[in-house]
C-alpha cells in the first residue's frame, strides 16, 4: 500500500547573468527539478523570431515565482533603457508581482577576475544591488552547493503560501499493488501525466551497471552528478500475468544500497516517477543527426524490504 501527494507543478523563472554563473545555473536547476517543479531561463529557450529579451519578458509571465541570482557582472545591456536583461527581468516580476527571491553573490568569495564587472557597469550593478536589498530580505551565497540549499528551503516555504498551490495539494488515499502497478503502466506510456508520483513496488532487480549515470540524464532529473548508481528493474501485475522493465536510479544513501547488489534479488521499494528529454547525436552513414531523446526512470526514495532471489 502507497500513500502519497498529488503535486502541483509550478513555473519558476531563473534570472542571472549567464557565462559566470553556468555552475550556480546548474545547481539551482538540479534542485527545482529535485523539488518536481519547472524550472524556466535562457538555457531553455529554443529559436524564435522574437528578441532574446521579449522572449524573456514573456516567459516570466508564464511564471508563478521569480528568482534572481546576482554575481559580480551586471550584464548586456538593453540600449533603449540602458538596463541590464537581469535589472529587467526583475523589474517584470515586480511589474507581474511575482514573488521574488534575491540571492547575492558574497564579494569575499574568490571569482575569477573576468567575471568582475569594472568602470560604469560595475556602478551600475551597485546601484542595482543597493535597490534590491532597499526592497527584499536578500539572502548571500558562495559556491553552487550553499546556493542550492537556500533556494531549496525558499522556495518549499514560497510555495507553502500560495493557497492556490496549496488548496490543490491533496491526500491520496493508500492505494494497492495493482493499483501502484497500473500507475506505472501509464507513466511508461504518458510519462508527463505521472511525472513526480510516489509508489511502491515489488521488483526484480538485475545489476548490470557497467559505468556511472551520464550527466546529461542525472542533471534532467534533479539528481546529484557523480553520486548516483542505475540498476534494471522488473515489476509484475499482482496476478503475475504482466511485467514492465525499466531502469532505476538512486542518489546517495541509495545509491550506496544499489551499490551492495551484486546478484539478481527481489525487493519492495517507494520510488517516484520521473522522466526527462535530452538531445543526443547519433551518428548515420549521411553523418550525425540530433535526436531529442525521452527518458522514464524510477528514482528510489526507500527500501522497505528486500531478498535474494
Amino acid at each position: 500500500m502507497a500513500t502519497t501527494q498529488e503535486r502541483v507543478n509550478v513555473p519558476v523563472f531563473v534570472s542571472s547573468t549567464y557565462e559566470d554563473l553556468i555552475s550556480y545555473r546548474d545547481e539551482v536547476e538540479r534542485c527545482i527539478i529535485q523539488m518536481n517543479q519547472t524550472i524556466k531561463g535562457m538555457e531553455f529557450f529554443g529559436s524564435s523570431p522574437e528578441t532574446p529579451l521579449d522572449k524573456c519578458i514573456r516567459t516570466i509571465h508564464e511564471c508563478r515565482v521569480y528568482i534572481g541570482i546576482i554575481g559580480m557582472r551586471y550584464g548586456s545591456i538593453e540600449e533603449g533603457s540602458g538596463k541590464s536583461f537581469t535589472e529587467l527581468e526583475y523589474d517584470e516580476a515586480i511589474k507581474n508581482k511575482l514573488p521574488v527571491l534575491i540571492y547575492i553573490l558574497d564579494e569575499n568569495y574568490p571569482i575569477a577576475p573576468k567575471f568582475v564587472d569594472t568602470g560604469e557597469a560595475a556602478e551600475k550593478l551597485k546601484e542595482f544591488k543597493s535597490r534590491l536589498k532597499k526592497a527584499h530580505v536578500v539572502s548571500m551565497f558562495t559556491n553552487p552547493a550553499d546556493l542550492g540549499r537556500k533556494v531549496t528551503q525558499d522556495l518549499m516555504d514560497e510555495l507553502k503560501k500560495d493557497r492556490t498551490i496549496e488548496a490543490s495539494i491533496r491526500r491520496i488515499p493508500s492505494r494497492s499493488e495493482r493499483e501502484d502497478y497500473e500507475i506505472l503502466k501509464g507513466f511508461l506510456r504518458r510519462p508527463h501525466k505521472y511525472y513526480g508520483q510516489e509508489i511502491e513496488l515489488d521488483l526484480y532487480l538485475t545489476p548490470n551497471q557497467t559505468s556511472s549515470a551520464k550527466v546529461s540524464l542525472c542533471k534532467g532529473l534533479g539528481l546529484q552528478v557523480g553520486d548516483v548508481s542505475y540498476i534494471g528493474a522488473t515489476a509484475k501485475s499482482s496476478d503475475g500475468k504482466e511485467s514492465c522493465s525499466i531502469t532505476m536510479l538512486g542518489e546517495g544513501e541509495m545509491a550506496d544500497w544499489i551499490d551492495t547488489i551484486k546478484e539478481p534479488r527481489t525487493a519492495k521499494v517507494k520510488v517516484r516517477l520521473a522522466y526527462c528529454t535530452i538531445k543526443e547525436d547519433t551518428k548515420h552513414d549521411s553523418g550525425i543527426i540530433i535526436k531529442e531523446m525521452i527518458y522514464k526512470r524510477l528514482i528510489l526514495l526507500d527500501v522497505i524490504n528486500d531478498r535474494l532471489f
